[in-house]
């Protein structure tokens, strides 16, 4: 930014901030970027690849630097509207060929677990719901729910994945009838609104499925629990930990504009387990 007067001004473009998780990781990072001197100008895509190529060029002539929960499944999707003098930060997804840095929710080895423990003790099918089974994120559950069921001597069943990316509103209770009845006595969410949406189902609903009790394994937060987050299997991740790498990057590379080199950054992801009657079996 050496040539280019500063405008103390941060670029963060979301896919939604439907849940507490993606909530409190909005808030922490505003407060942190706030406390450095700069404001924060925000704009949700809603899962739209459009909305986000509309911000990023918007936000190329505002801001000092952008931050960016994408949906692209490739770089070349939103690659020719990207600043090329402007720091780009990632997180939680990265596009396929993104050549600038990553902060990123290493899930693997949590929701392997998850499976594999269920499987363990149960030997009822398990489902799995996403929210663009395209995107990183989902990719790398998705490789790790597979790997766990083969592991477990589990066939893998197409009919059991369940992608709500052209439908977030999506009626939890009749997927769960549905999964019910092809045999499915847990549920991996790989989002924290997916997991609000069943859990909030469930919480509600718990005597109607006293006869097909369910185990969901989805996310929480560390910091930050709400009543609908206390009772369920939760893969958590320290969210200060996220915002601490996300500002400490937009920062060195705002003072080092010269820097082409990047790394990415995995934040690794810890299965909490939990037990409410009726809910969980």
């Amino acid at each position: 930014m050496s040539n280019i007067k500063s405008t103390k001004q941060i670029g963060f473009i979301i896919s939604s901030i439907d849940s507490s998780y993606r909530d409190s990781l909005v808030d922490s990072l505003c407060n942190k970027f706030y406390e450095k001197g700069y404001q924060v100008i925000m704009g949700m895509t809603n899962h739209d690849i459009k909305r986000e190529r509309e911000l990023f060029t918007s936000f190329s002539s505002l801001v000092d630097c952008i931050i960016v929960i994408s949906n692209a499944e490739k770089y070349s999707q939103i690659e020719d509207v990207v600043p090329k003098d402007l720091p780009v930060i990632f997180l939680v997804n990265k596009p396929e060929d993104t050549p600038h840095c990553a902060i990123l929710e290493n899930d693997y080895s949590a929701f392997y677990q998850a499976v594999v423990s269920y499987s363990a003790a149960h030997h009822h099918k398990v489902a799995f719901v996403c929210s663009n089974i395209k995107v990183s994120s989902s990719k790398e559950i998705l490789k790790a729910y597979a790997d766990s069921l083969n592991s477990s001597h589990i066939d893998y069943d197409e009919s059991l994945i369940y992608d709500v990316v052209n439908n977030p509103n999506f009626g939890a209770g009749g997927l769960v009838t549905e999964m019910i009845n092809k045999g499915c006595g847990a549920i991996i969410c790989t989002t924290p609104s997916i997991t609000n949406r069943f859990v909030d189902y469930l919480l509600f609903n718990t005597p109607k499925l006293s006869n097909h009790p369910i185990s969901i394994y989805g996310y929480g937060n560390q910091t930050h629990n709400l009543i609908t987050q206390l009772n369920i299997n939760t893969v958590v991740h320290p969210s200060d930990q996220i915002v601490k790498l996300a500002v400490e990057q937009a920062l060195y590379q705002m003072n080092h504009p010269n820097q082409k080199e990047y790394r990415d950054f995995l934040v690794k992801g810890k299965l909490k387990m939990y037990t409410y009657d009726g809910l969980n079996n």
